[in-house]
């Protein structure tokens, strides 16, 4: 076999190593899919975190103004209770004093029956007395000094009868206006008595009430930590959420720097660019002093660190959006397969190969050869 048919299969090798490591998957790319996936997840529950927590304060808002109503109500309350209070003493002090009247009312009757009685007494005895000297004046006929002394007495009798009838009259009319006093003082104290009954029913009513507001205000408060507990807990959710989204936009960025779809090359090693005329060849050949150090083109990851014929040692870097490089011809490798490299990152020492002193540098898109020259800045 000619030394030129073994450039060729080298060549065809090169070739088909870079299509090969081309299509194959990249860690790098495979945490950069789970960190998106994850980032899309942690960006859903953030959202569902934060329509939670302004519903929670949109519920909080209106139990805010429930219970501002609430107070209001209860407040109310305690003044219709402490009026109604004061409404109910005030009547049973009214009920209190109309007992007196009435019990004054009843003693003045009762001293009027006493009097009356005594008056109603006298004159039956009087009575008596005037029949007993009238009658012994018309039985008895004596002379006419005994006849005038019956007669004064027949007549002071009638007059002493018509004076005590005066006084009798005198207080049955006391003893009538009396009754009356008393019998309306005790429709009076009836009426303040349904007065009294009424405040008392308003104020167990308003009681009733306010025990109703201070139960539902208690439930309100109950309700509100419950939500503010709830606010609380989605808040520390949501922070964490946004912390982990921060990690993951921060490893994204790193992550991007190193396999983000190159938009071109940097030259591996300073020296000029040539292509053999005795043989065609996808990328392109670099002269350079042997020991040169050759960096990475562009930021990605070691794919393969192979040895190949006619080639000699050569490093293979995936980079992202399906673009990788090929770096042969090396005297020394200073990466290690999976490393991930950064733009300049050196990968090793340029070589001697058939051409002299040189590097081998190829340029691949998605398993198409692109020409080095042409992305190389």
């Amino acid at each position: 076999m000619s030394f030129s048919s073994v450039r060729v299969a080298a060549w065809c090798l090169v070739i088909l190593l870079g299509a090969l490591y081309l299509s194959a998957p990249v860690r790098g790319a495979g945490e950069w899919d789970r960190l998106r996936a994850e980032q899309k997840r942690r960006s859903a529950a953030a959202v569902e975190a934060e329509k939670t927590l302004k519903k929670i304060e949109a519920e909080l808002r209106v139990l805010s103004g429930k219970r501002r109503t609430t107070e209001r109500r209860l407040r109310l309350a305690r003044l219709k209770l402490q009026r109604d209070t004061e409404r109910l003493k005030l009547q049973q002090n009214l009920v209190h004093e109309a007992e007196l009247r009435i019990e004054e009312w009843k003693n003045h009757v009762k001293e009027m029956e006493t009097e009356e009685a005594f008056y109603r007494k006298r004159l039956r005895f009087q009575a008596d007395f005037l029949m007993r000297t009238a009658l012994r004046f018309r039985m008895k006929h004596s002379d006419s000094s005994e006849e005038f002394q019956a007669q004064t007495r027949v007549v002071f009798s009638r007059h002493l009868i018509r004076s005590t009838l005066r006084l009798y009259e005198t207080a049955s009319d006391s003893h009538s206006f009396f009754e009356r006093k008393r019998r309306e003082e005790e429709a009076l104290r009836d009426d303040l008595r349904k007065e009294e009954e009424k405040a008392a029913a308003a104020r167990e009513e308003v009681r009733r009430r306010q025990k109703s507001l201070e139960r539902l205000m208690k439930g309100l408060e109950r309700e509100t930590r419950k939500k503010k507990a709830v606010r609380e807990k989605t808040k520390r959710m949501l922070r964490k959420i946004r912390a982990e989204l921060a990690k993951i936009q921060k490893r994204l960025k790193e992550l991007e720097k190193l396999f983000r779809k190159p938009g071109h090359f940097a030259k591996p090693v300073p020296g000029t660019f040539f292509r053999p005329e005795d043989v065609s060849v996808p990328g392109v050949f670099i002269r350079c002093p042997y020991g040169s150090p050759v960096k990475a083109g562009a930021p990605g990851e070691v794919l393969a660190i192979e040895e190949m014929r006619g080639l000699g040692r050569t490093v293979i870097l995936g980079h992202g959006g399906g673009f990788s490089s090929v770096y042969s011809n090396l005297s020394k490798v200073t990466v290690k397969k999976g490393q991930k490299v950064r733009l300049g990152t050196v990968l090793g020492k340029s070589g001697k190969g058939a051409y002299g002193e040189m590097l081998y540098f190829a340029v691949y898109e998605k398993g198409k050869v692109r020409d080095p020259m042409t992305m190389v800045r």
